[in-house]
This record gives C-alpha cells, sequence and structure tokens, in this order.
C-alpha cells in the first residue's frame, strides 16, 4: 500500500513511517495468527469425527459447540496482544520526540511524569476498545459473533457430508479451510451438488475483517489520544492509503479544510472516526517544531500556567 508522503510534517517523518510499516506488518500476522486459530478449530473437528458413514450426531454437535469457544477465545487472545502493541506503536511518532525535546531543553526530570501521561492515555485506549458497542455489541461478543458465523460455514460442509465416508468427509472439511470456494468444490463435487449449488462461504473473511478493523481502530484511537493536550501537535492529517480501490468519504476527509487549518488537517479532539472496515489511512500528528516545543517546555517548568497543555498530558 502507498501514501503520499511528501504531505507528512519532515521533523517526524521517519517516526511515523516506522510506526505504519510495524502496524502493516501486524496487520499481517494477526491475520495469519487468526487463520490458525479457525485451522486448529477444524482440525480438531475433523479429527474428532468418528469413522464408518457420517452422520450428525451428538458427538459431532459437541465438536461444533466446542469450536465457537475455541475459536472465539484463540481471537481475543491474539487481538488482545497485538492490540496493546499496536496501541504502543501508534503513539510513539509524538512520545519519543517529546521526550527528546525534554532531554534537549535540560528538562529530563518531567520524563517520568511524561512517560506515566501517555501510558494511563494507551490504557485507557485498550480499555475503550473492548468496552465500546458497535451495533449494540461490544468487541468480546462481537468475537463470539464472527466464531460462530465461521462454524456455520463449518456445519454446511458437514451437513453436505451426511451419509458419506466419514473420512472423506474429514479431508474435504480440513480441504476447506486450506482452499478458495471455487477449489474446494471443484475437488469436492458430490459435496458441493449436495449444498445445491451454493459455494460456501469464506470461513476466515468475517474474523479477519473485524480482527483488520480494531487494529486499525486501535492505531487511529492511540495515535489521536497521544495527540490531545501534547504541547507538541499543531494539528493532525488524515492521510488517505493508497489501497482505495474507487473513490469513498476517505478522500473527503484527506482533502477537505473543515477547521482552516489546510487540506486533511484537524484538531486532535476532532479527527474523524475511521471511515469504514478494513480502512488503511491514518492519522499523522503535524509539529509546532522542535524548537518552539523546547521553548514551550522550558515555559512550563518557570511557570506552568503557560503551557496548560503540558499539565493535561502529565495528568493522563
Amino acid at each position: 500500500m502507498t501514501y503520499d508522503t511528501s504531505l507528512l510534517d519532515a521533523e517526524i517523518k521517519d517516526l511515523i513511517l516506522e510506526a505504519v510499516a510495524e502496524r502493516n506488518t501486524t496487520l499481517y500476522d494477526t491475520e495469519k495468527d487468526v487463520k490458525k486459530v479457525i485451522r486448529d478449530a477444524v482440525k480438531a473437528i475433523a479429527i474428532g469425527i468418528a469413522s464408518g458413514v457420517f452422520s450428525i450426531g451428538s458427538r459431532e454437535k459437541k465438536l461444533l459447540d466446542a469450536a465457537v469457544g475455541k475459536i472465539a477465545a484463540g481471537i481475543a487472545e491474539v487481538l488482545s496482544g497485538r492490540m496493546s502493541a499496536t496501541i504502543t506503536t501508534a503513539a510513539k511518532p509524538v512520545t519519543v520526540p517529546l521526550i527528546e525535546a525534554a532531554n534537549s531543553a535540560g528538562l529530563g526530570k518531567l520524563n517520568r511524569s511524561l512517560e506515566v501521561g501517555f501510558q494511563k492515555r494507551e490504557l485507557k485506549v485498550f480499555e475503550n476498545l473492548w468496552q465500546f458497542e458497535r451495533h449494540g455489541r461490544t468487541l468480546s461478543a462481537r468475537i463470539w459473533d464472527v466464531s460462530e458465523s465461521a462454524v456455520k460455514e463449518i456445519k454446511a460442509i458437514l451437513e453436505a457430508g451426511v451419509g458419506q465416508d466419514a473420512v472423506q468427509v474429514a479431508r474435504a472439511l480440513t480441504a476447506y479451510v486450506k482452499e478458495d470456494a471455487k477449489t474446494w468444490a471443484k475437488n469436492y463435487p458430490n459435496m458441493q451438488a449436495r449444498m445445491a449449488g451454493r459455494v460456501p462461504g469464506n470461513v476466515n473473511y468475517e474474523a479477519l475483517r473485524l480482527a483488520r478493523t480494531e487494529l486499525t481502530t486501535a492505531y487511529r484511537d492511540s495515535a489521536v489520544a497521544a495527540c490531545i493536550n501534547n504541547p507538541m501537535v499543531r494539528a493532525i492529517r488524515w492521510m488517505l492509503s493508497g489501497a482505495h480501490p474507487m473513490q469513498d468519504i476517505c478522500d473527503d476527509y484527506a482533502v477537505r479544510d473543515y477547521y482552516g487549518l489546510g487540506p486533511g488537517m484537524y484538531p486532535p479532539g476532532d479527527y474523524p472516526d475511521l471511515a469504514h472496515p478494513n480502512d488503511l489511512c491514518f492519522p499523522a500528528p503535524v509539529s509546532i517544531g522542535r524548537k518552539a516545543l523546547e521553548a514551550k517546555l522550558a515555559g512550563y517548568v518557570e511557570d506552568q500556567t503557560s503551557a496548560p497543555d503540558v499539565g493535561a498530558l502529565l495528568e493522563g
């Protein structure tokens, strides 16, 4: 994915690009881990299927019910760790230069307080992500929903195998999570025919979309939280992802001047929410400049009323 890096603040450009690169790597790694969680759950079902002529009895129903819990717990564990790391990463473009500026200005005594203030914000972002209700459902509930949806697709495969050899059904089920739907339908035509021509859905899709959306939301929320009442931040720029196949609201956010700060620029407290699922746009801080920041920090030490944003940051 590409971005117009010429728009980035030159003083913190490298930090922003490093943070976004880390976010993108985390998205890729999370996708692999979520797929493995589902693949392992399917493997457990396949191993548990009794030999002989396949049917869906109490044994199979228990396996399906257990799979929902395994998938939900696995996704929750993956997301929890990756969200925490992403939250810290997103704040680096403003936490690192702010602490460096304090040191350069001979104000190293502020650093511990600054670090604690940022840590409080990051913890609050993490807690809010798990508590926030999207369409009336918390993140834990939505994880359960996508886990049930995945198992629903798995059950459809099993239902198509009723009356066939159980070993073949188990193989078909395992292949289902490894192959795309069309390849699977071609390799298992009898089971496909029993599904009345319906191509089975991608067992991973909803879980992967949820994981990507929550991680990009975590990045957005943490980056914005780190900029609010931050003495080094003048505004936040909406950086448009080059992955957009067609124009949408993101393009509008990137070019409109709603606040007189310039195209795509927002006060930290008014930065837009994530525009849509799978949105890879990101917030890019715009600083007041290193010299101005050092002067501001020095002024705060002399007179705390001179920079109330510093005081607010220290309080978290």
